[in-house]
């Protein structure tokens, strides 16, 4: 009986053994596994980061070195570009101790250079800086400055931008001068320029949206262009005309006959 008891001991004692060691086998496998597949990750992230480097460093130049390579050569338009940027970075981060000044040595480059769509551009984000100092007297003084000179360079897009910012510098600081001359203005230029889709008459830009372009070079919301598959009556299987051209031809009796 004692015999019996030692073997059964035994015998359990060796089965506890075998889970054991089982356990432990299953245990390093699953351990094994998850390391190598961790590693695997890994490399491919450093593959996918390292290629993305190298593409990056191949075709594009970074602000640093082209801002170098324009005062190596003594490019001025490309310095003041550049200098015009960093200051627009500086603003978008609400840094306006860094964008001033940048600001400040584009406009003379561009002063000096005679590009006058440039300082449009400059005095409107010297602008903008002034306001997110809440500095509105400012602002509006740079705005006018640039309004006056797009103005005189016929720069139609350029006078829009103004009107609308001084639209708006006026409805946050008002003062003796109204809004709605700005808002007119911004209205017929916007019309003039055809700067609105024709399937719906929004002005584009004034919210995010996708665009798509025609034939004809105008350009409708990319929601909208389905409605210029639809046939119609009398055009089946014939794309609709484009709704701004088409304005257009009523207005303009010379292209009704073309």
């Amino acid at each position: 009986m004692v015999v019996l008891l030692v073997v059964v001991a035994a015998a359990a004692a060796a089965a506890v053994v075998v889970v054991v060691v089982v356990v432990v086998v299953v245990v390093v496998v699953v351990v094994v596994v998850v390391v190598v597949v961790v590693v695997v990750v890994v490399i491919v992230v450093v593959v996918v980061m390292v290629v993305v480097v190298v593409i990056m460093s191949i075709y594009t130049v970074p602000f640093p070195d082209a801002m170098k390579l324009a005062m190596q050569y003594s490019d001025r338009p490309v310095q003041a570009r550049c200098l015009y940027l960093f200051a627009d970075i500086h603003r978008k981060r609400n840094d306006s101790e860094r964008a001033s000044p940048r600001y400040e040595s584009a406009y003379s480059i561009m002063s000096e250079i005679g590009d006058r769509v440039g300082q449009v551009q400059v005095l409107g984000g010297m602008a903008k800086t002034a306001a997110l100092q809440r500095n509105y007297q400012k602002a509006k003084e740079l705005n006018n400055k640039a309004l006056d000179l797009s103005t005189k360079a016929g720069c139609k897009l350029g006078m829009l931008r103004c009107h609308a910012r001084q639209k708006l510098l006026n409805e946050i600081s008002p003062d003796d001068a109204t809004s709605e001359g700005h808002e007119n203005y911004v209205e017929r230029l916007v019309e003039e320029m055809e700067l609105f889709c024709g399937v719906c008459g929004d002005v584009i830009g004034q919210n995010p949206a996708r665009l798509e372009p025609l034939s004809c070079g105008h350009f409708v919301h990319t929601r909208c262009a389905p409605h210029l598959a639809r046939s119609t009556i009398g055009r089946a299987g014939r794309r609709r005309p484009c709704p701004a051209c088409r304005s257009n031809s009523h207005r303009n009796p010379v292209l009704q006959l073309t």
